[in-house]
């Protein structure tokens, strides 16, 4: 059995699939870790950008039109979008950590 009680692996070409897959898995996390860095880093290029225009323009507080207000703006959608990859990101490393503990030695080859 591989994560649910539908998925059995009963055959040779299953176990081998299900080894394919789970490497995918692996391979997909390694791919949103690296989204989320990359992502992280344009944030903050976009939030240190709007603090220099912020000090050349001298901005205060209440300017709406950039500054404060924008990097405000820029954290929320940042951070809506880098808690949905956090959590396809803790999914995922669930998944693969019960696949782990499945204490199938070709499964946890996979796994690593």
């Amino acid at each position: 059995i591989l994560l649910f009680p539908n998925w059995v692996l009963d055959t040779k070409a299953k176990y081998i699939w299900a080894c394919f897959g789970v490497i995918g898995m692996g391979v997909l996390l390694e791919v949103i870790i690296a989204l989320r860095r990359f992502l992280r880093t344009q944030q903050q290029k976009k939030v240190s950008a709007a603090r220099i225009i912020d000090e050349k323009r001298g901005a205060g507080e209440e300017d709406h039109e950039g500054g404060k207000c924008f990097d405000g703006m820029l954290k929320g959608v940042g951070g809506i979008i880098e808690a949905i990859t956090y959590a396809i990101q803790t999914c995922l490393g669930y998944l693969l950590m019960l696949v782990a503990m499945t204490f199938s030695s070709p499964l946890f080859a996979s796994v690593v």
